[in-house]
C-alpha cells in the first residue's frame, strides 16, 4: 500500500474514544491526589527545560524554535510523576508492566553503540519513547556529548525491542504530519513536508510491526505544546483530536501516562505468545546449525540470530540477541529475524520465520499473517489439507495451524469498530510447515530455473485437476526452492506456496456465472486481460499466463539484455510490470498495455536476450512467445471491451469566450474541403496502382500460375489448460544419464540483480523496500544501512570525531538542519515554495 492508501486509512476519533475504547485498563482515571502531586509546566516555561536560552514563541516570525529535547524532557517528567504511582504494586490483581520514558538522542551524538541496543541498525529513531523496564535498559546512559545536567538525567538507552510508545516531537508547524489548529479542515497536513513527516512516523510503526511481534502500536505525536495519540493495528490507523498538555488546566497527557502505567504488556501491544528467549535455548539453536539439513538452513540460522557466519562462535552474544520464544499449538520455538516479510502496515502483512523446535531439536518454518475474518474466505491450512490429502506434489507440508490466542480470545483488530464504512476485522493467524525453503530468485542458472518453473506448474496443474483448487496469486514470491543435502550433493526442488488467495473450482465457476469481478493476484504478474478488464471474472488461463510473466521478469532481472541504455531498460521494465492508469469512466485502475502488446503483436525475444549469450534461452522465449500469440489470436478482445470496458464520458464541448468571426469560419470551411479533396485523390491513386499491377503482362512463353493460398489453421486457446505451456518447459529440462541438463550452456549466464536500484524488485533481505525510504540500503544480512544521503548520515559528516567537543544544543541544531532533507523554510524559498 502506498502513502496515499495509508493516509486514506487514517481516521480521526475523539480523545474520549481513544482512551475508553483503545486504552483499556483497570482504574483508568488517576486519583485527584495523584494529579495534585504530579509535575506540571507553566505556560511560559513549556519547552524551556534545563534553562534553554531559546524561549518558546507563538508568533509567526522567523525566530529560532526551542530545541526538541526541551519538550521531550518535560514529557519525561510528566510521565515519571504519573507512571511511578500508576505502576506501583496493588493489593489485588496482577501488577502492571513497569515502564519508563526516556529522551533518546540519535546515536550519532555520542551513544556508545552505532546500532540500536537490540542489534538493528536504523536510519531514524523518535525523539523519545516509553520503554519496558528490563535489566537491559534500566540504567540511564551518560554519553559525553550531553553536558546539560537537566537533560542528561532523562537520556536513556534506545531499544526497538523494548519500545512501547514512540514519542515524536516537532517544533515547526510546517513539517508536522498532522494539523493542530482549532479551525482545521482535515487531520492530515496534505503538503510535501507533511507527507515526509508522516512517512517518518510510519517507519517507526513498520520497525515495530516487522521485527518485534506487536498486535498494535501507540504513538504520542507532539507539536510544541499540543499533542495527539495515534493507534495502529492491521486494519486502520486512528488519531485522536489534538489536545494541549502540561498545565493544571490541561491534564490529558497526565491521563495518557496514567493509563500506560496501568496497562499490561499485552494491552500495550506486545504479543503474549512471544517473549524474549532463554539464552540457553538460543545457544542450543546455534549449536544445531552445523548439523542442519542444508547449507542454506545453516546460513539462515546465523542470519536469524544476527551472527556472523564467518566468526559464529565469537559473535553470538546472548544478552543482545534478537531471538524470541514463540509458543504455537502448545509447542515452543525459537525465532529471530524474519526470513521474509511484506513491507505493509495493514492487511495480511505476511511474515515468515525460521523456527527452532526446542523439544525436538529441529527447524521448521512458521508463516504468520492477519487474515480477514470472513467465512467465505478459504483459510490456508484448509487448502493445504486438501492439497496434501490429494497427493499434490511440489507443495509444502502443513504440520499445524492456529488463530493466535490472546488473554480474551483470538487476537483480532479493533480499529474497524469505530469506522462507519469499515472492512472486516483481521485475525492473527499462523501456519507451521515442515520444509524450510529459499526464494526462487536464488537459482544458479536458467536451466535450473526452468526446472523449478516446471515443478511449480505441475503443482498448479495437479491442484486444479485433483484437488479442484485454483491458486489465483501466482507470483515470483510464491515459488520456492527446497533443498536436501549439502555441498555438491544437494538436491533442489521447486515448490508452489502461499495458497491464501486460492479458490475452489465450484466457487470459481459460480463467480464466472454471476460475472463476479476479479481483483486477486500480484499486479506485476497478473495476466494482460485481468489488468485490462478488472471486472472480468477470473479464469484458469489467467493463472497460467502468470507463469509466463514470472519467467520474463526473472530473465529481465537476472540476464544480460540487448538494451543499450539503462534508462531504456528501466522504462521497459516499469511499463511492463508497474504501469497503471485510471479509467475515466469509473476510476478503476487499468494496466497491462505492454503485456497485451506482447501477446497480440510480433515481439522478438532477441530484443531481450542476445543470440550469442544464451541461444537456448532465446529459443525458449521464442516458443513461449508463439504459444502466447496463438492463444491471444483466439481471444475476442473487441467483445471483451464491449462487455467490460465502459465507454468514456463524452468530451466537454469547446466553449469560446466569444463567437468566431465570419472570416474565421470561412477559413475553417475551406480547410475542411481541401482535406476531403486530398483524401479522394489519394484513394483514386491507390485504385489506379492496384489496377495496373493486376494487368501487368507476364513473360513471353510463360503462363501465370495461380498458387492456392495456404490454409491457415484456426487459432486455439493454448493456455486454456496447463498442457501446452508445460510441454514447452519440459522440452528444455531433458537430462543426460548423469542428470545434467543437455540443452543449456555449461556455464551459467545469470548475472547480478539488474533491478537492484529499481522499485520493481523488493529487496531479498528482510528490510522495507526502497519505496519506504530512499535513503536506506539493505545488506545481504538483512540489516538496514544508513546511506550518507540520509539525515543522520549527514549529521555524521558535520560532527568531528570527538563528539564531546560540541554541546548538545549545537548538535541538536545540526541534526535539526539535516534530519529531514529540504524541510527548513529557507530551502523551501529556494525551490520556489512559500513556507
Amino acid at each position: 500500500m502506498d502513502l496515499d492508501g495509508i493516509a486514506n486509512n487514517i481516521k480521526e476519533v475523539s480523545l474520549k474514544t481513544m482512551f475508553d475504547v483503545f486504552m483499556p485498563c483497570d482504574h483508568p482515571d488517576p486519583p485527584q491526589e495523584t494529579l495534585d502531586m504530579a509535575y506540571y509546566v507553566a505556560d511560559s516555561e513549556l519547552g524551556t527545560s534545563g534553562g534553554s536560552k531559546r524561549k518558546h514563541s507563538e508568533s509567526d516570525d522567523d525566530s529560532e524554535p526551542p530545541p526538541k529535547w526541551t519538550f521531550t524532557v518535560d514529557i519525561c517528567k510528566i510521565s515519571k510523576s504519573m507512571v511511578e504511582v500508576a505502576s506501583a504494586p496493588q493489593r489485588e490483581g496482577s501488577p502492571p508492566t513497569k515502564i519508563v520514558t526516556h529522551d533518546t538522542p540519535p546515536a550519532s551524538i555520542g551513544l556508545e553503540h552505532t546500532r540500536d541496543d537490540d542489534g538493528y541498525r536504523s536510519p531514524i529513531r523518535p525523539a523519545g519513547g516509553t520503554f519496558l523496564v528490563t535489566e537491559h535498559n534500566a540504567a540511564h546512559v551518560d554519553p559525553p556529548v550531553i553536558k546539560n545536567e537537566a537533560r542528561k538525567e532523562w537520556v536513556g538507552r534506545f531499544s526497538w525491542a523494548e519500545l512501547a510508545v514512540p514519542i515524536e516531537v516537532r517544533v515547526d508547524d510546517y513539517d508536522s504530519a498532522f494539523t493542530f489548529g482549532d479551525q482545521r479542515e482535515h487531520h492530515l497536513k496534505k503538503t510535501r513536508y507533511g507527507n515526509e513527516a508522516l512517512e517518518r512516523v510510519l517507519k517507526y510503526v513498520g520497525q515495530l510491526f516487522s521485527y518485534h511481534h506487536r498486535t498494535h502500536v501507540y504513538i504520542l505525536y507532539v507539536l510544541r505544546h499540543q499533542a495527539r495519540v495515534l493507534y495502529f493495528d492491521r486494519a486502520y490507523t486512528l488519531v485522536s483530536e489534538p489536545f494541549k498538555y502540561g498545565t493544571r488546566a490541561d491534564v490529558a497527557l497526565h491521563q495518557f501516562f496514567w493509563r500506560l502505567g496501568r496497562m499490561s504488556r499485552e494491552q500495550l501491544g506486545f504479543d503474549p505468545t512471544v517473549v524474549p528467549a532463554n539464552p540457553e535455548d538460543v545457544k542450543r539453536m546455534f549449536a544445531y546449525a552445523p548439523d542442519a539439513p542444508s547449507d542454506y538452513i545453516e546460513q539462515q540460522i546465523y542470519d536469524t540470530l544476527s551472527v556472523d557466519a564467518e566468526r559464529p562462535s565469537s559473535t553470538l552474544v546472548s544478552d543482545k540477541t534478537t531471538a524470541y520464544e514463540l509458543t504455537m499449538c502448545g509447542r515452543r520455538y525459537i525465532v529471530g529475524r524474519p526470513m521474509y516479510m511484506k513491507p505493509f502496515l495493514q492487511g495480511y502483512c505476511t511474515h515468515g520465520f525460521l523456527a527452532y523446535d526446542i523439544e525436538e531439536g529441529t527447524v521448521r518454518f512458521i508463516k504468520e499473517c492477519w487474515r480477514p475474518a470472513l467465512k467465505r474466505v478459504v483459510r490456508e491450512h484448509e487448502a493445504y489439507e486438501d492439497l496434501n490429502g490429494k497427493g499434490v506434489q511440489y507443495v509444502l507440508t502443513c504440520l499445524a495451524h492456529e488463530d493466535v490466542p490472546g488473554s480474551d480470545g483470538a487476537q483480532i483488530t479493533r480499529s474497524q469498530e469505530v469506522i462507519k464504512r469499515s472492512c472486516a476485522p483481521f485475525r492473527h493467524y499462523r501456519l507451521l510447515f515442515k520444509e524450510v525453503c529459499r526464494p526462487v530468485t536464488d537459482f544458479e542458472d536458467f536451466g535450473a530455473f526452468t526446472t523449478f518453473m516446471c515443478h511449480a506448474l505441475l503443482a498448479h496443474r495437479d491442484a486444479w485437476q485433483n484437488a479442484k483448487i485454483l491458486h489465483k496469486d501466482v507470483s515470483v514470491h510464491n515459488i520456492l526452492i527446497y533443498e536436501v543435502g549439502r555441498g555438491p550433493a544437494v538436491k533442489q526442488t521447486g515448490m508452489l506456496c502461499d495458497w491464501d488467495c486460492c479458490q475452489y473450482r465450484v466457487e470459481l465457476e459460480l463467480d464466472q456465472s454471476r460475472g463476479t469481478p476479479n481483483y486477486a493476484g500480484t499486479w506485476r504478474f497478473r495476466s494482460a486481460l485481468s489488468l485490462q478488464f478488472p471486472d472480468r471474472p477470473h479464469e484458469l488461463s489467467d493463472d497460467i499466463e502468470s507463469f509466463v510473466h514470472i519467467y520474463h521478469y526473472c530473465v529481465l532481472r537476472f540476464h544480460q539484455t540487448s538494451f543499450y541504455f539503462q534508462y531504456q531498460f528501466e522504462n521497459f521494465v516499469m511499463r511492463t510490470f508497474e504501469d497503471v492508469r485510471i479509467r475515466e469512466s469509473d476510476g478503476a485502475e487499468i494496466g497491462g498495455d505492454s503485456k497485451l502488446s506482447y501477446m497480440t503483436e510480433f515481439a522478438d525475444p532477441r530484443l531481450l536476450v542476445p543470440i550469442s549469450v544464451n541461444p537456448t534461452l532465446r529459443e525458449l522465449l521464442t516458443d513461449i512467445r508463439d504459444l502466447c500469440r496463438e492463444h491471444y489470436a483466439a481471444v475476442d478482445i473487441k467483445s471483451l471491451r464491449e462487455a467490460y470496458d465502459p465507454p468514456s464520458p463524452p468530451p466537454s464541448p469547446v466553449e469560446y469566450e466569444e463567437q468566431p468571426s465570419p472570416a474565421r469560419l470561412a477559413m475553417i470551411a475551406d480547410l475542411m474541403k481541401m482535406m476531403e479533396s486530398s483524401e479522394r485523390l489519394q484513394k483514386t491513386e491507390r485504385v489506379k496502382r492496384k489496377s495496373e499491377s493486376d494487368s501487368e503482362p507476364t513473360d513471353v512463353g510463360w503462363t501465370a500460375v495461380t498458387v492456392p493460398k495456404a490454409t491457415v489453421p484456426p487459432a486455439r486457446l493454448t493456455m486454456r489448460d496447463h498442457e501446452e505451456l508445460l510441454e514447452v518447459f519440459l522440452r528444455y529440462t531433458e537430462r543426460d544419464e548423469e542428470g545434467k541438463l543437455i540443452h543449456w550452456p555449461a556455464e551459467t549466464t545469470k548475472c547480478e540483480d539488474l533491478f537492484r536500484s529499481m522499485d520493481c524488485a523488493p529487496p531479498k533481505c528482510k528490510g522495507f523496500s526502497s519505496s519506504w525510504s530512499d535513503a536506506t540500503d539493505d545488506d545481504e544480512d538483512g540489516t538496514v544501512n544508513v546511506n550518507k544521503e540520509d539525515g543522520i548520515g549527514k549529521a555524521e559528516q558535520f560532527l568531528p570525531d570527538r563528539a564531546s567537543e560540541r554541546s548538545e544544543d549545537e548538535v541538536e541544531q545540526v541534526l535539526d538542519r539535516v534530519e529531514d532533507d529540504e524541510q527548513r523554510p529557507a530551502k523551501k524559498r529556494r525551490i520556489g515554495i512559500s513556507p
